[in-house]
C-alpha cells in the first residue's frame, strides 16, 4: 500500500462515518434554516397537488421516508426541490404563503 492509498482510505472512512451519523441532513437543515437554500414543494394537505408552496424555514426539519418529504411533525411537504436562494428569483412565482412571511 502506498501512502496516498492510506490517506484516501482514511478520508473515505471519515466521510462514511459522517454520512452514517446524519451529517448530510444536518447540513441541509442548516442551509434551509439560514435561508441560504429555498425548498419548494406541495403541502401534504393538498391531495391533488394543485399548487406549489415555499417550505418555510423549519428549525429542526425532519426528512421523511416518502421520497423528497420534509416536515416538522405537524406540517409535511412532498416532492420538495431545494435550490440555492441566489439562483432563484422568487418574485416570479405565485405561492400560497406570501414571501415576506417566511
Amino acid at each position: 500500500m502506498t501512502a496516498d492509498h492510506l490517506i484516501l482510505w482514511g478520508i473515505l472512512g471519515i466521510v462514511e462515518y459522517q454520512v452514517d451519523r446524519g451529517a448530510g441532513h444536518k447540513y441541509l437543515r442548516e442551509r434551509l434554516w439560514r435561508k441560504d437554500w429555498v425548498a419548494i414543494g406541495y403541502s401534504a394537505q393538498d391531495e391533488h397537488r394543485r399548487s406549489l408552496v415555499r417550505v418555510p424555514p423549519i428549525a429542526d426539519a425532519k426528512f421523511g421516508k416518502t421520497a423528497s418529504a420534509i416536515g416538522d411533525g405537524s406540517n409535511t411537504y412532498l416532492a420538495v426541490r431545494v435550490v440555492n436562494s441566489q439562483l432563484l428569483d422568487l418574485r416570479k412565482f405565485q405561492f400560497e404563503t406570501p414571501l415576506d412571511q417566511t
